[in-house]
């Protein structure tokens, strides 16, 4: 089994511990974090770092595509409505994402993709060099998953953020290897 590194220096990784107050809603902690992100795409626009969010459930991707349109509104798309125009797009394995990898092997100002709701299928051998900040939601079952999933960003030698959200349950998850766990605190 090959070794998980980051040998990247221009990657600064931030660890942080979700103290959300469970609510009898199972999308407070994605709504506390998308929000968030999204608010700054409202204020920013084409500044924005392009990001991607990984979410490890689909439903969680189609929650935040569906908050984007909700809080962007008319800046959801750079122009007139297209998907060559949005600024925010989902990528998953029961689609078809072509375009999206195409827009994000564009310089940020060719395109006006800025974020990306993603899963695990936003995979090998996606070139992302333009993504500045890569965020995850809750910490991958494996530090090596984790790796490659930031390590696909800032192939450019840009700094670049890697965020990654967990709680105590998240750790406690019995499919999470101890590398990850121990990654985490």
């Amino acid at each position: 089994m090959a070794e998980s590194r980051n040998d990247k220096v221009n990657i600064l990784h931030r660890m942080k511990k979700s103290f959300i107050i469970m609510s009898e809603l199972a999308s407070a902690p994605y709504e506390y974090i998308f929000k968030r992100v999204l608010d700054d795409l409202v204020d920013l626009g084409d500044q924005f770092p392009v990001t991607v969010i990984y979410c490890k459930a689909m439903q969680w991707i189609g929650y935040g595509y569906q908050l984007a349109r909700e809080i962007l509104g008319d800046k959801f798309y750079a122009g007139e409505p297209s998907p060559e125009t949005a600024r925010v797009v989902m990528f998953h394995s029961s689609m078809e994402g072509k375009m999206t990898l195409a827009n994000l092997q564009k310089s940020p100002d060719q395109c006006s993709l800025r974020l990306v709701f993603a899963s695990v299928a936003l995979g090998m051998g996606a070139d992302l060099r333009h993504v500045e900040r890569v965020i995850h939601t809750g910490p991958p079952s494996t530090l090596e998953t984790y790796i490659q999933e930031v390590g696909r960003c800032g192939q450019t030698g840009t700094r670049v953020h890697a965020i990654l959200y967990y709680n105590n349950s998240d750790l406690a998850n019995q499919h999470m290897q101890a590398s990850m766990k121990d990654f985490c605190v």
